[in-house]
């Protein structure tokens, strides 16, 4: 599995084989310590004191070693970092085996050529000779794309000969191939992202009400290395589905931490005591312990389940009851709803558990009804709340809302239920038809 790895080359002693001592690096042919492997030295570095040296062939013999990817990578993203210094008039060479079968495929191959150019893929690049500089590459595995940077300056993208991965490989290819490599790097899809701390999550309304949204807050400390611009988050309670959502960083520095809101974010239509709700880095990144964090919250009910049904006497049209298909009704006449008890509750608990606290009316253009307008009849131990409606010339060709507002009456949660109904003309009876407007 491809996790973050780096190696400054400061845990080894000088004078130290890589490969045999190291849990990583191996050879190619697997053999360590010998003439393949390659030695920890002190005679130039970029970083700390020490860095590996890669000698020139001798003979029929060169050094051959590799870095294992953690299995081969056909898919998202890979970046590989390496520090070079390679002297005046000498070359040096790495590649990226495609397979974790050494020699089967190279996906890149790089050249530095000893007149300080270096060639990979087909693209090519000047490089400074007698100083240290930084190669990185950023793959896209996915489409097979690979961007080149050199001390941090993009120089092109070329396609890979494969698209896939497993190895790094350093080799003293060429008669001419003496070279030093310090702080090698690479990471590859979620563990490429600045390592986040998910350290507090709190639902802002606590304790909450059912089928109400709460804002959601977060305390995040960004571990780096680098900037973090954002991650997904993802909210999980016992019992219903995960809430994801982007968040976005404004380049959140490595060492800081930031608080943010995030509204409307957290709903549900489960209630209880001391529910634990977690916020998860579902992006996930280089370091899983920290991805994780929760809080625990009170959620009350709300009523729900309610209905405004057709009652008697039903003068208009029953449709949908919706903006897109409102019942209908003409003036002076009248459309009577039942309204059914909210889930778990019966008319005769009306007023002591649950009540109707509200009956409003309001065009679709923001204009209150009066009450004038409709009778609200509460419900008693054996009948349904009535709420009718009479239409009048007022509100002719008026769409109208008409909302009930339930609350619980222990908790003061509450719910709305709502019906649209349009006023429309009187048809006209008796229709003749004019007499011929042409004569012959």
């Amino acid at each position: 599995m491809c996790q973050l790895f780096s190696d400054d080359f400061e845990s080894y002693l000088v004078n130290d084989y890589l490969a045999a001592s190291s849990t990583r690096w191996r050879t190619w042919s697997g053999t360590s310590g010998g003439t393949e492997d390659l030695r920890i030295v002190d005679d130039s570095f970029y970083s700390g004191s020490q860095s590996i040296f890669v000698p020139v062939a001798s003979g029929r013999t060169m050094s051959n070693i590799v870095l294992p990817f953690g299995g081969m990578i056909d898919s998202g993203t890979l970046k590989l970092s390496a520090r070079f210094l390679v002297p005046s008039g000498k070359e040096a060479y790495f590649n990226i085996q495609g397979d974790t079968a050494l020699g089967t495929s190279t996906a890149a191959d790089c050249f530095m050529a000893p007149w300080g150019v270096l060639y990979i893929n087909g693209l090519s690049a000047n490089y400074p000779s007698d100083q240290w500089f930084e190669i990185r590459m950023e793959a896209d595995l996915s489409a097979n794309i690979w961007n080149f940077y050199l001390d941090g300056a993009y120089q092109g993208s070329f396609m890979g000969y494969v698209s896939s991965a497993a190895y790094f490989n350093l080799t003293g290819a060429g008669p001419d191939c003496t070279y030093w490599v310090d702080d090698v790097s690479f990471c590859c899809n979620s563990s490429c992202n600045p390592d986040i701390s998910m350290n507090a999550v709190s639902v802002m309304a606590n304790p909450m009400c059912t089928n109400r949204s709460s804002n959601v807050s977060l305390r995040l400390f960004n571990n780096g290395p680098g900037d973090a611009t954002g991650f997904r988050v993802g909210l999980q309670m016992a019992g219903q589905s995960t809430i994801e959502h982007d968040v976005v960083l404004d380049k959140l520095a490595s060492g800081r931490d930031t608080f943010i809101i995030l509204d409307d974010l957290f709903k549900t239509h489960l209630s209880g005591d001391s529910i634990e709700v977690k916020a998860i880095n579902i992006t996930h990144d280089r370091e899983i312990s920290n991805d994780t964090t929760s809080t625990f919250i009170d959620i009350l009910q709300a009523p729900y389940g309610s209905e405004l049904m057709q009652g008697f006497p039903f003068d208009g049209q029953l449709r949908l009851g919706t903006h897109i298909q409102p019942d209908l009704v003409t003036p002076g006449r009248t459309n009577t709803y039942e309204l059914r008890p909210p889930a778990g509750y019966t008319n005769s608990t009306h007023s002591t558990l649950w009540n109707i606290h509200s009956v409003e009316a309001i065009t679709v253009n923001g204009t209150p009804v009066p009450a004038t307008e409709f009778i609200v009849t509460l419900p008693t131990d054996s009948t349904n709340g009535v709420i009718a409606y009479r239409g009048s010339d007022t509100f002719l060709d008026s769409t109208i809302i008409l909302a009930i507002n339930l609350r619980n009456a222990p908790n003061a949660c509450d719910s709305f239920v709502k019906r649209v109904i349009r006023v429309v003309p009187m048809p006209e009876t008796n229709f003749t038809v004019p007499a011929p407007l042409c004569s012959e």
